[in-house]
């Protein structure tokens, strides 16, 4: 999540708000970005305009890399195999933990000698196909509460857009060249302790597809198949792409279910939310869907 604020000199409270206006659409909402890092700012004399670019710890992850000449592979504890294991392990690294951890098997584990974390890797480039190979979701929310959940888990609220009043605009879109992904391939890229370069492969594809394959590269061992087509599986949701401007609604996050309805010239549309971005002076945010069905 990334938030772009704008402000005159002096102080900003990092939270977002919509008041109730009655018969207004939303209930009030007030959603804390306390927990959120300053990653930018700019500062325009001539105008007196602040703009200051915040974003959740996920940041973090991307800036630390494990950097060591005379320790080339790092590996997880002795012990460490469960998907929360290797998780906290690598967070620890940046000073962050686990706050909720939700729909993990049991069978969510690693092999830890074919998992090492080779030096100059990020953590995020670590970390992040494990985490996928086994269908989760790892994030960090505008508070600083970090989450290890089930890809598919559904979220408590839901909202509902209608083009008489809370949507500004949609556009539906089905497009071969962007959308439309019917097949994955994987390609694993690594050079062990001795010097010698490995390649391996993991792919997926939808039954009868002979598209040509998205294909995705890590410079990091092989961990097992899996990643291909939990890769294939998500894009298959964005296979229709409704990008939706609309009032703010401060209460969505990625797997929000939602609904369109009474839009001129198009069916009543549920999806959900696979990302969210506010505009705080204009009160419209955007949003990127995905399970798009009428």
């Amino acid at each position: 999540m990334t938030l772009r604020l704008r402000t005159s000199y002096g102080a900003t409270t990092p939270s977002g708000w919509k008041p109730w206006n009655s018969p207004g659409p939303f209930r009030e909402v007030v959603r804390d970005f306390s927990g959120m890092l300053i990653r930018s700012r700019s500062i325009d004399p001539q105008t007196g305009l602040t703009t200051v670019t915040l974003a959740t710890r996920d940041a973090k992850l991307h800036d630390h890399a494990h950097m060591s000449a005379t320790t080339p592979e790092l590996f997880a504890p002795t012990g460490y195999t469960t998907a929360p294991q290797i998780v906290n392990w690598v967070l620890g690294y940046i000073g962050e933990s686990l706050g909720e951890v939700s729909g993990v098997a049991a069978g969510s584990t690693f092999v830890r000698a074919d998992n090492p974390w080779r030096t100059g890797t990020t953590a995020w480039d670590f970390i992040s196909p494990l985490v996928q190979k086994l269908g989760l979701r790892l994030w960090c929310d505008e508070t600083g509460l970090w989450h290890l959940r089930e890809n598919t888990l559904p979220t408590a609220e839901s909202a509902t857009f209608s083009g008489a009043s809370t949507l500004i605009q949609a556009v539906d879109t089905i497009d071969m060249e962007s959308t439309v992904v019917e097949s994955v391939l994987v390609i694993y890229e690594w050079t062990d302790s001795s010097g010698v370069q490995h390649r391996s492969y993991d792919a997926a594809s939808k039954p009868g597809s002979s598209r040509l394959p998205l294909v995705v590269t890590y410079n990091r061992p092989f961990p097992g198949a899996g990643a291909a087509a939990r890769i294939l599986s998500e894009r298959l949701r964005r296979t229709r792409a409704v990008p939706i401007t609309a009032v703010s609604d401060y209460r969505l996050g990625p797997g929000t279910p939602i609904s369109l309805i009474d839009v001129p010239n198009s069916p009543n549309l549920t999806g959900s939310v696979r990302s969210v971005t506010w505009n705080f002076p204009e009160d419209e945010m955007q949003l990127e869907t995905r399970d798009i069905q009428e």
